[in-house]
């Protein structure tokens, strides 16, 4: 374990990346955005920084992290990788953690996950992304009732054993206080106080969004909607391949769908839907950065017709290039829907098809620069920043 700490200061709070080993995921791109700006935030000398780092085998993509300009900021990588704890909520005490928080003073420990162990003596906040598995009974493709049942718990002893709860939108406030109102006389000041850190979304440089592997890009087709993200049932990609099917007929095969992303999670029925489909489904695994970009500034459309979100990064990241939009009409998304967008309405699905080859051709798109500064990780980290300074003052 590597850690720096003169231990002076009283002012110390911890930031937990040990959960980022996987580049490219949500929530790695929700902690590094986040953490990177709020810690270029803090120039002050009252205040050390500690983050909690992946072994300095796993931590490639982590570079933007280190250039951070900051003498008060500490990088600790933890000796062992997450692993299975990313799935198993029942390590309720790290003593490993406990004696690393105490031994340099930690007045915060903030993690951009849930699952925080008990820390007695040690103020945790805790971010809550989402209740999918919740609201989308489907979530789970094999025992269903008891992972739902295990996740359940995982959020049920967030709330627990968190003095403070972060949330990425005002809809998974609202859905918080809905599924665990009934511990309103427990955790009540908690459910009141939830602070929303939306996501935010900025241009990669110059040089990064040239840089990809040109031999997949020449093998896209010239006209395609978008998909980015992962396989998980409650992304209803199903559907789409079925509306992409209907198009393809309709504009005589001119139409295709690019589905970008990870393929690790193992959605059987989509895997063979997808097999069947292959001369309107294109697979493009594992994007760059810059191959990312390319495909959002080249698609007809970005489409998530999920049936739960707690966000929806993908959509403020392609609007952001000017890319239309078309999602479903989940609490979520019409959160963050950027003006021009297509909203679907899942529980009335006819006409979605017209629907979509009209928006297609008209000639209204989002407004970049409003997507950029609404949603932007420098306000999001000063938001966090001030709470940080707000707690610390007030418990020193």
């Amino acid at each position: 374990m590597i850690s720096n700490s003169n231990n002076k200061y009283k002012n110390n709070f911890v930031l937990d990346l040990r959960y980022a080993e996987t580049p490219n995921t949500g929530l790695s791109r929700f902690g590094i955005s986040l953490f990177s700006e709020l810690v270029d935030s803090f120039k002050s000398d009252e205040y050390e920084i500690h983050i909690l780092l992946p072994p300095l085998s796993e931590c490639s993509h982590l570079t933007s992290l280190y250039k951070i300009d900051n003498s008060n900021l500490i990088y600790t990588h933890w000796p062992f990788k997450r692993g299975i704890l990313w799935k198993i909520p029942f390590l309720l005490f790290d003593f490993k953690l406990y004696k690393y928080l105490f031994r340099n003073n930690i007045g915060l420990y903030i993690t951009p996950y849930i699952d925080p162990p008990f820390l007695p003596g040690i103020t945790v906040a805790s971010t809550i992304h989402d209740l999918s598995f919740i609201e989308v009974k489907s979530y789970f493709q094999t025992f269903s009732l008891f992972k739902r049942f295990v996740s359940y718990v995982r959020i049920l002893l967030t709330l627990l054993s968190s003095n403070y709860i972060f949330t990425v939108s005002d809809s998974t406030k609202r859905a918080l206080r809905k599924n665990f109102g009934y511990l309103f006389p427990l955790i009540g000041e908690k459910l009141n106080d939830i602070l929303v850190l939306s996501n935010g979304v900025q241009l990669p440089p110059f040089k990064s969004a040239k840089n990809f592997d040109k031999s997949r890009i020449d093998l896209l087709p010239d006209n395609y909607l978008l998909y980015v993200g992962d396989r998980r049932p409650h992304k209803n990609i199903i559907y789409l391949v079925d509306l992409i099917l209907s198009i393809s007929k309709i504009t005589n095969n001119d139409l295709k769908l690019v589905i970008a992303g990870s393929n690790k999670y193992r959605n059987f029925k989509l895997n063979e839907k997808i097999r069947k489909c292959s001369d309107v489904v294109y697979e493009y695994l594992e994007p760059s950065d810059g191959e990312l970009d390319y495909l959002y500034t080249h698609c007809q459309a970005l489409c998530l017709l999920s049936l739960s979100e707690g966000f929806g990064i993908p959509v403020i990241e392609a609007a952001s290039r000017g890319a239309k939009i078309i999602i479903s009409n989940i609490p979520a998304l019409v959160e963050i829907a950027p003006i021009n967008s297509l909203i679907l309405d899942l529980q009335d699905q006819k006409n979605h098809v017209e629907k979509i080859l009209e928006y297609i051709k008209n000639p209204l798109y989002p407004e970049p620069e409003l997507v950029l500064r609404n949603w932007s990780w420098k306000v999001t980290a000063l938001k966090l920043k001030k709470f940080i300074v707000s707690h610390l003052n007030k418990n020193n």
